[in-house]
């Protein structure tokens, strides 16, 4: 049986227009941080702890067609990547999208795990924001 072990989450904004986070060209950053703690005291923290992440982002595309990266860091370092389509209509100025991405770290230690959501745009002749929702979140679970 799965045992909840620890929570985090952080929610920049609830709503479309709640960030304003700008993609120009080729650029990349963090946008998001969350943590867990897998607690040596919780005897659940060593079977087969592993933790759910998942982050939800809202986009406006502002200029081209944006290739964008999603990536998952612990500590600073890659445990996932995804690129996100987009289909941009001709003529239409405001182009909103909503984003879900889901990982899984099997890779687990005691203590206090640090999780960064960062964004990529791969395409330089392109733009998008960040507007919102924006939700990062964690699920530490063992058993």
């Amino acid at each position: 049986m799965a045992t909840l072990i620890n929570y985090g989450s952080t929610l920049v904004a609830p709503n479309v227009g709640g960030a304003n986070i700008v993609f120009n060209g080729r650029v990349g950053s963090t946008i998001a941080t969350t943590s867990v703690n897998l607690d040596p005291a919780n005897p659940a923290s060593f079977q087969n702890a592993r933790v759910e992440l998942k982050a939800n982002f809202g986009v406006q595309v502002t200029t081209g067609v944006p290739r964008i990266i999603v990536r998952i860091l612990k500590f600073g370092r890659e445990i996932y990547n995804a690129e996100v389509g987009l289909e941009v209509s001709l003529g239409i100025t405001e182009n909103f999208y909503l984003f879900n991405a889901l990982a899984l770290d099997g890779n687990t230690n005691l203590g206090v795990l640090n999780y960064q959501l960062a964004l990529e745009n791969v395409d330089p002749t392109s733009a998008f924001t960040v507007v919102g929702p924006l939700i990062f979140t964690a699920t530490a679970i063992g058993g």
